[in-house]
C-alpha cells in the first residue's frame, strides 16, 4: 500500500522584491514549508505545486503528479485574486478532492 499523494497548492508570488506587498505575498512560501513538513511527517507522499496566471502548467502538472489530495493554499495571485474561485472550480472539475 502506498502513501496517499498530498499537493499542495499555493499561489506563486509574481510583485517585484520591491513592491510594497512582495515580502506579505512571499509569507505562503512559509507556510509551504511548515505543511510540507507536517504532512511529510505523519506519513503522506507530499509534492507542491505553484500556480501563476497560466492554468495550462497547473492542468498538466496535476496530470502528471495525480495526487490523491490537494491541500489548497491558492488565494489567487497578488494582481488578480478572482482566479482563486477558479482554482477551485478547476480541481473539482478534476475530480481531485481539496
Amino acid at each position: 500500500m502506498h502513501a496517499p499523494r498530498i499537493l499542495i497548492l499555493y499561489s506563486e508570488p509574481v510583485l517585484p522584491a520591491g513592491h510594497p506587498d512582495a515580502a506579505s505575498e512571499r509569507e505562503v512560501l512559509d507556510i509551504v514549508e511548515v505543511v510540507d513538513e507536517h504532512l511529510s511527517a505523519a506519513g503522506y507522499d507530499v509534492c507542491r505545486l505553484g500556480a501563476g496566471h497560466d492554468p495550462v502548467p497547473v492542468v498538466k502538472n496535476l496530470r502528471r503528479l495525480r495526487p490523491d489530495a490537494v491541500f489548497n493554499l491558492f488565494e489567487g495571485t497578488a494582481d488578480d485574486g478572482i482566479n482563486e474561485v477558479y482554482m477551485g472550480g478547476l480541481l473539482e472539475w478534476m475530480k481531485i478532492p481539496f
